[in-house]
């Protein structure tokens, strides 16, 4: 069982490698993020750079979240739109550990990219002459956490609706969504109560 695991693992990691989408999606960010970061390289102000470099690591750290939730996305979807689920399941390896499988690449990719993200902010502060924060280790920590989340959510919805739909879905129904409206209920329900009429 562990064998089988792990050679879907390999298999979908190497899927990761050859996926074009994927590797678009990283150049597109990686170009991003180094034209941000090109204006602090000529400024000597110190807390200008650090400004820069938190907003690098922030940019870079939600570039990864939408590479997570597109891997999670992309692993379900891309078999499901094959249709070579058959030939998966018609072999010895079970659906859940075949989705198990899916998800511990997923979630490997992601811890990879979050110490490379995580190398790149001591590797800026060290360049800008910066003091090197923890506080890196613990945003990096809070966005593993939060990719984890996002790639189960992602092949979720992928394995129900179409994916486009399922980013759409995941788009609108997110954490801020039904934060705003628990928050948006409690403030009615404390209104209610300041004007209630029995006073």
């Amino acid at each position: 069982m562990v064998e089988l695991l792990k050679a879907n693992v390999l298999a979908d990691v190497t899927y990761y490698r050859r996926s074009k989408l994927l590797l678009a999606f990283m150049l597109v960010f990686l170009l991003l993020t180094a034209l941000q970061s090109l204006p602090p390289l000529f400024m000597n102000s110190g807390v200008q750079s650090f400004n820069s470099l938190q907003q690098i690591v922030s940019d870079l750290n939600f570039f990864l979240l939408i590479l997570a939730a597109g891997m999670g996305l992309l692993i379900i979807s891309s078999h499901l739109r094959n249709r070579s689920l058959k030939m998966v399941f018609t072999k010895p390896c079970p659906p859940e550990l075949w989705v198990l499988s899916a998800y511990l690449s997923a979630a490997t990719v992601s811890l990879f990219l979050n110490f490379v993200v995580l190398g790149s902010g001591v590797l800026l502060s060290l360049l800008w002459h910066l003091p090197v924060r923890m506080g890196l280790v613990f945003v990096s920590a809070e966005t593993f956490a939060v990719s984890l989340g996002l790639i189960a959510y992602l092949m979720l919805l992928a394995t129900v609706i179409h994916p486009a739909l399922a980013a759409i879905v995941a788009l609108i129904f997110n954490a801020d969504l039904f934060t705003s409206l628990t928050c948006g209920r409690k403030l009615l329900f404390d209104l209610a109560i300041r004007v209630s009429p029995f006073d």
